[in-house]
Formats: structure tokens, C-alpha cells, sequence
């Protein structure tokens, strides 16, 4: 009778209420039991307790029960989660995923679209810290000091069960094993049960019912992660905010992520429309056009070694990568079909444009757009505001803040930080049936946008091409290939010295190269190519991709080109930070170029730019290759688009999706943009990629600034100025001076990142622009004339 009084006073207390938790012993709920069911090699300790619940390995069972009360069954569910109290974790070992699922004959299901298993509703993941064997360093998916709740989504059970006339919810969670055999999951988790002291802890249900105050979630956040709500690993954890604050220089790009969560049902045909950013004291404007939206297409990751082995022990994972042009505030949507379009839109659909569709969110899952913000070089320093508003059929819109600062330097338009590789042309015209004038236009802007010369490193052409070169360099490009992969012949050199004469004469051949060679170690046919060009070009720059000095290419080579690693490497093409860093400054003091890329490798500890890496990795690498001094980075080829290219029926995206697949068996290696229907789309790694390659032009800004600085004979900034020379050298919070210890905090890294503006714009206002650009002019002046005298002295020792 008491039990019954305390469940109807439960009762009345939610009938007005949105959210409701039972949970044992609070509020007046006695309607929980739970039990260790033992298995297996499993053993129960001794003395097994009494109030906690024991997983051990994979082969024991939690079963959790909970009792609804009556009056619940009136109410619509829009929600339900099982949270469970983990204290800690003993042996845990690679990833332990927990997984939840129904005790019923026929037991629910998550949606489809939640990714789960049949018969699964949920699963949760707890990650090893940069384990011996599993370097990742997920802070927020290990357990913390004190412990942590961890959630499943039981919605698809509840709903069903609050039918009946006894509702009742029965839940087992266990854990899985890896696929890779050789790692068993021996994880040991005590988690409090209803019977715990701490009442607090106990397991409990979380109801959300309608009506909601929001039938829907956003949130805003940064651009350093990715998002994905299949797995814990690539949840969205919130927090839901709806406003949110970035800062960047004048002409620069920075991103933010909009991430909306139905909670009551799928959303309808989602829609962003966006207005101007404006600056309340001045007036000045960021225009909407200079906002673009994106929405993030997600696939399953190839099954490659990093996924059956090296990472993940056989645990795959869906990603976003590639990034969808959001049209007239609409995205295109992969699944269209000829039926689908209206009849107005065929003609344009089979030319290959995209034709405009709405976007169906499912429910319980954070769906993730990608918002860039750009300012062009005049934009007026200040504090700007606008809006973005999420507006889907069946649901209130929702209106988002935006505050960017932009602060009182730009990005410099000449680029100082050297960029190169394959373009591969002949890719483009095959996936888009041909290479025409106007779509060869967009990819080169495409690609000047990101700051990647639009180059050809393994083909023997000129590149850019003799007649974009000036368009090129206009962009502030500042790489010119006169050659790729440099042969010897008659024929060769007589080429290479018209190409060299043409580049000559547009005053260019300060910025020109010839590439001879790509992770080679024939060093007489290196010198034997070096010397006919030093003959026939006098002052033309050669590299050999992946290079490091060494005596065999003393002479040789002008632009080394190391891959990072760990360890010995490989002793031909890559290099560790240790041996490295005496390299870097003596080749630069001798008036050579000292660049750095990664490819297939290097793997984790080390920072790379594939989509098994985490994402900050494609930023932070190039804070690591300003703290060592590095001016370039070569990324082998852009675009091999082997399993992208429309399929022997001409079927294409969106007909068919992308495929993350890139050279050999690597998931995104020499692929860093997609072919759009008429154009390039892009991808969440290249717009970090141009991110740090910013962040790099914005420690050269600060150098010039200090540099500018120390040459005043008094009235130095002493505390600024000291500020400014620590923030140039790269916090080792950041990065430290190796290849491993870089970090996985996006707090971090943004933090960093607004120190460095912050600081550059404090030296503005001491420092006149036209001060520090003449201090960058006369070191640019200096290193040139090394550079000439080098060369005219190599040109001469040529046999």
C-alpha cells in the first residue's frame, strides 16, 4: 500500500512535468532491480558486493529492470536513456564498448540510421589514454578521477513498453569484444547498483516527454572535431548553445559547426538562411555571401590495417569528411534520383548541377553543418554580429547568435609559407567527362583559396600553366613547377630552359623549381640531373621529394623535403625530430629550403592528415612546423579519385556516394576534396589543413612585428614584447619540439590561437604597418640574394 501511495504521488508529480527519473530510492521510486548475471571464465569476486554491479571481460551480463508507472502511459515519449555511474575502470585495454539492449523475446531496435546492430539499441565506448599499444589521447573518453555517468539511448524499448498494461523496461548491458582476437577486452567496471549507499549513483531511467520546451537541440561549436553520433568516439556531447564566438585576422577563413539534435521525432526539410555579420559601432559589414554552409556527408571507413590493426583492433567507424555546398539555403541531398527532381531541374541535374533538396534529420542525433566565415583583405577590424537560423517544415525556427572578432592584421595576401604536389588534371576531366576552361578556373581558385599551389609534381609541364601563372601569383601564389620528375635528354634540358626563359622573363624565377626525384637514394643520377640543369638554368632551385641533407646531396639539391617519423624511419626519405632540428637551421643558413610533408605515413604518435587521424591533427601540424623552423609542406597528390570517378553506368555523386578511399588502401592518403557535380567540394581535413597554414602566416605576422620592434632604439613594450618572442617559439602546451607531444585539445589549440591574435593586434597598434612590412621586405630582400649566390656558386661547381 505504501509502495502503491509513493507511485501515485510519482505519478501526479510528471503529469505536468517535461523530464522524468526513476531512480531508486529517490523521489518516492522503488520499482528498480538489477543483478550480475556470471558467465564463462567470468568469477564473481569475493565476497561478490552487494551493491555494485560486476562487468568482467566480455563474458558476464548486467540486467537492469525498471517498473513505469501507470500514469506515464498517457504521455507521449519523446525520449529515454539508461545512465548508469562508472567510478572507474581497471585494465582496461584499447576501447571497451559496452552494449545495451532489450531483455525480450523480440526485443527493439535502435532506427536504422543510429548505425547499431539488429537487436542493439545503444553502446557506449570507453577508450585507453595513450596506451602502449593504442596512442590516442581522448581525454573525454576515458574515465576521470571520481568517475563519470555514461548514457544509452533506450527510446525504441520505452516507447514500446509504456503500451502495455504493466510497463515494464528490462535492459542488459554487456560488453564486446574487439575484432582483432589478440586484444581481449578485460576491462573491470563496479557500477553502483540500486542497493548502493550513494543513492545518487544508482542506475537510473530519464524520460523526456512532450511537451518539450524545444522539440529540438543546437549547438555551436568549433571546427577541430569531428561529429558523428553512430559512435561514442565521434559524439556530440554538447553543450547545446546557441551562440557562439570566434575571432580571426582580415583575410582569413575560420569555421564553426552548427549541430542540430531532434529530440521528438525526425526533423523536415532543415533549411539555413543566414544574414550579414555587421559591426554595431562602425557599421562595416561581413556580407552573407562571405559565409558559406556545408553539409557533412558520412561514410563507412575502408577496413585498411589502421582499422583492423594498428588503431582501432578491428572496431570501423562512420565519418564525416566530405563537405556539401549548402544551394540557395538548401543542401543537396545524396540519395536524389531522377523521380525526386522537378521537372525543371532534370536538364540542369544531367549537366551537373545539384539540384536544390531539403534535408530530413533523424531523431536522437546530432547532425553536423560546417559554416566558413571569410574576410577579405579590407575588412575593418571589430566585434560583428549577425544571425543563423535553422528552419525546418514541421518545427519552429530557431534563430543562433554569431559574434566574430577580427582583429587589426591580415593574413598576408603573398604567401610566405610554401605549398606543393599533383594536381592531378587528368582526374578532374574524368570525373567531370571534360577539362573546360571554366570548371579548370574553379579548381585553381579552389585550390588558391586553401593556399595549395595548383602545381604538378610527376609530370614534366610547366606548371601552373604559362598563361595562369600571372592569375596564379596575383592570388599570392608562390610556387612555379618548371618541371616534375626531371629526365635527362637533349630533348629535357632544351624544354626546361624554354619553360626557365619564360618564367624569366615574367620576373618570376626567384619562385621557380625543378623536381628530380621522389624518395629516391640514386644519388649519381640525382647529380647527374642536378648538373645539366645547373648548366642550362643557373638559377633555378631543385628538390628531391623526401630528401634530408646528407653528403651524398651536398650541392645537389637546394629544397630538402623530409617525411617526419619516429624512431629510425626510413633512411632514405624521412627523419625524426631529433635528427632533424641541427638539419633545418644549416641548410637555411646556407641559403637552401627546408620543407617537411606526410603521406601514407607517418602513423600515430605522429600527426597526419588521413581521416583515422583525429582532426585537430590537420591543424596543429603546421604549429609543429613553425615551432621548427620549417617554410613548406608537400603533400604528394590532391585528388586521386580511383573510387570516386562515375561507375561504368555514369552513375556518379549523388547518385552513388562518396567513397573515403584514396591512394592504395588508406582512407583519404592524396585525396583532400571531392569531385562535386561541377566542381571541387571540399573536405573537413582540407579546411583545417588551410586553417594551421593560417595560423602559420599569423606567427609570421607576429615575427615581423617583433622583429620591427627590437630594431626601435627605446620605448619597447618590454612585457608585451616578451609575451609576443614565447608566443613565436610555440607553447609547448601546443606542441612541443618533437613529433608526438602535439595536442588533442581543441580548448588548446583555440586558446593558442587567440593569444596569437590577441598579441599581434596589441603590437599593431604600437607598431605602423608599414614599419613591419619593411622589416619582412629586407629579410626577403636577404634571403634571395642568398639564395642567388648559392645557386650562381652551384651553377658553377656543375660538371
Amino acid at each position: 500500500m505504501a509502495r502503491w501511495v509513493a507511485w501515485m504521488a510519482l505519478a501526479c508529480s510528471v503529469a505536468w512535468a517535461d523530464t522524468v527519473t526513476l531512480q531508486q530510492g529517490v523521489g518516492g521510486y522503488e520499482g528498480c532491480a538489477t543483478r550480475t548475471l556470471w558467465a564463462g571464465k567470468a568469477k564473481p569476486p569475493t565476497p561478490e558486493p552487494s551493491d555494485a554491479l560486476c562487468l568482467r571481460g566480455v563474458e558476464n551480463q548486467l540486467y537492469l529492470t525498471f517498473e513505469l508507472p501507470r500514469a506515464l502511459a498517457t504521455k507521449k515519449l519523446a525520449r529515454a536513456r539508461l545512465e548508469v555511474f562508472v567510478p572507474s575502470v581497471r585494465k582496461l585495454r584499447m576501447i571497451c564498448e559496452i552494449a545495451c539492449r532489450e531483455l525480450r523475446g523480440e526485443p527493439a531496435s535502435a532506427p536504422a540510421e543510429r548505425g547499431q546492430p539488429a537487436g542493439q539499441l545503444d553502446s557506449y565506448s570507453l577508450w585507453e589514454f595513450n596506451g602502449q599499444w593504442f596512442p590516442h589521447k581522448y581525454r573525454f573518453l576515458d574515465v576521470p578521477e571520481g568517475g563519470k555517468w555514461i548514457d544509452f539511448n533506450v527510446t525504441a524499448a520505452a516507447r514500446e513498453r509504456l503500451k502495455e498494461a504493466t510497463p515494464r523496461v528490462g535492459l542488459a548491458l554487456q560488453p564486446l569484444a574487439l575484432p582483432d582476437k589478440r586484444m581481449p577486452n578485460t576491462a573491470e567496471i563496479d557500477i553502483p547498483s540500486e542497493r548502493a549507499a550513494d543513492a545518487s549513483k544508482r542506475p537510473r531511467l530519464v524520460l523526456d516527454f512532450e511537451p518539450l520546451e524545444k522539440p529540438y537541440l543546437v549547438g555551436m561549436t568549433h571546427c577541430l572535431e569531428k561529429f558523428c553520433d553512430r559512435d561514442t568516439r565521434y559524439r556530440f556531447f554538447g553543450p547545446f548553445n546557441e551562440s557562439y564566438e570566434m575571432a580571426m585576422a582580415r583575410n582569413e577563413f575560420e569555421g564553426l559547426q552548427v549541430l542540430v539534435y531532434p529530440m521528438n521525432g525526425a526533423l523536415e526539410g532543415v533549411t539555413f538562411e543566414w544574414s550579414d555579420l555587421a559591426d554595431a559601432q562602425t557599421g562595416a559589414k561581413i556580407p552573407r555571401a562571405d559565409i558559406a554552409c556545408f553539409r557533412q556527408e558520412v561514410f563507412r571507413l575502408h577496413p585498411n590495417g589502421k582499422i583492423k590493426d594498428w588503431y582501432f583492433h578491428g572496431k570501423n567507424f562512420d565519418v564525416p569528411d566530405p563537405l556539401i555546398p549548402v544551394v540557395g539555403g538548401v543542401s543537396p541531398r545524396r540519395d536524389t534520383r531522377d523521380g525526386d527532381v522537378p521537372p525543371t531541374m532534370k536538364e540542369k541535374t544531367r549537366d551537373g548541377d545539384v539540384p536544390p533538396t531539403n534535408q530530413d534529420l533523424p531523431e536522437h542525433m546530432s547532425t553536423p553543418y560546417w559554416f566558413t566565415i571569410r574576410t577579405r583583405p579590407d575588412t575593418k577590424a571589430g566585434l560583428y554580429t549577425g544571425t543563423i537560423t535553422v528552419k525546418p517544415k514541421n518545427a519552429p525556427p530557431r534563430e543562433l547568435g554569431l559574434a566574430v572578432k577580427v582583429w587589426d592584421y591580415k593574413i598576408p595576401e603573398v604567401w610566405n609559407f610554401e605549398t606543393m604536389g599533383q594536381t592531378i588534371w587528368g582526374n578532374i576531366a574524368r570525373a567531370h567527362g571534360k577539362l573546360t576552361p571554366e570548371l579548370r578556373r574553379k579548381y585553381l581558385d579552389f585550390l588558391l583559396d586553401h593556399r595549395f599551389s595548383p602545381v604538378e609534381q610527376y609530370a614534366d609541364v610547366l606548371s601552373p600553366n604559362l598563361e595562369d601563372i600571372p592569375y596564379c601569383i596575383q592570388r599570392g601564389m608562390s610556387t612555379i613547377y618548371l618541371s616534375g620528375n626531371f629526365r635527362v635528354s637533349e630533348r629535357s634540358v632544351e624544354e626546361l630552359k624554354k619553360r626557365y626563359d619564360a618564367v624569366q622573363k615574367l620576373g618570376l624565377i626567384d619562385k621557380a623549381l625543378v623536381y628530380i626525384g621522389d624518395e629516391t637514394k640514386d644519388w649519381a643520377e640525382m647529380r647527374r640531373r642536378s648538373d645539366a640543369i645547373r648548366k642550362a638554368c643557373p638559377e633555378l632551385m631543385i628538390m628531391i621529394g623526401g630528401s634530408f641533407p646528407r653528403p651524398e646531396l651536398e650541392g645537389i639539391i637546394d629544397i630538402f623535403d623530409p617525411q617526419i617519423d619516429v624512431g629510425k624511419g626510413n633512411q632514405v626519405y624521412s627523419v625524426n625530430a631529433q635528427d632533424i632540428q641541427p638539419l633545418i637551421a644549416k641548410a637555411q643558413g646556407r641559403g637552401e629550403k627546408f620543407f617537411w610533408y606526410v603521406a601514407a605515413g607517418p602513423m600515430l604518435p605522429c600527426p597526419n592528415v588521413q581521416m583515422e587521424e583525429p582532426l585537430i591533427a590537420s591543424r596543429v601540424l603546421f604549429w609543429l612546423t613553425w615551432k621548427f623552423g620549417v617554410t613548406g609542406f608537400e603533400y604528394y597528390c590532391y585528388n586521386i579519385w580511383t573510387h570516386n570517378f562515375p561507375d561504368k553506368d555514369g552513375r556518379r555523386w549523388p547518385d552513388k556516394p562518396f567513397h573515403p578511399r584514396g591512394w592504395g588502401d588508406t582512407n583519404g592518403d592524396g585525396m583532400l576534396f571531392y569531385p562535386g557535380p561541377d566542381g571541387p567540394f571540399s573536405s573537413v581535413r582540407f579546411e583545417n589543413i588551410r586553417d594551421g597554414i593560417e595560423d602559420w602566416e599569423s606567427h609570421y605576422v607576429l615575427r615581423d612585428y617583433v622583429e620591427a620592434c627590437l630594431r626601435r632604439p627605446s620605448s619597447r613594450p618590454e612585457p608585451l614584447l616578451a609575451k609576443a618572442q614565447a608566443l613565436l617559439k610555440v607553447p609547448d602546451e601546443v606542441t612541443k619540439l618533437d613529433f608526438v607531444s602535439w595536442t588533442w585539445e581543441p580548448e588548446v589549440l583555440l586558446k593558442a590561437h587567440r593569444e596569437l591574435g590577441d598579441t599581434i593586434e596589441a603590437l599593431a597598434k604600437l607598431i605602423p604597418e608599414e614599419e613591419m612590412l619593411k622589416v619582412r621586405a629586407a629579410r626577403k630582400q636577404a634571403e634571395a640574394e642568398r639564395q642567388r649566390a648559392m645557386l650562381k656558386a652551384r651553377a658553377q661547381a656543375a660538371k
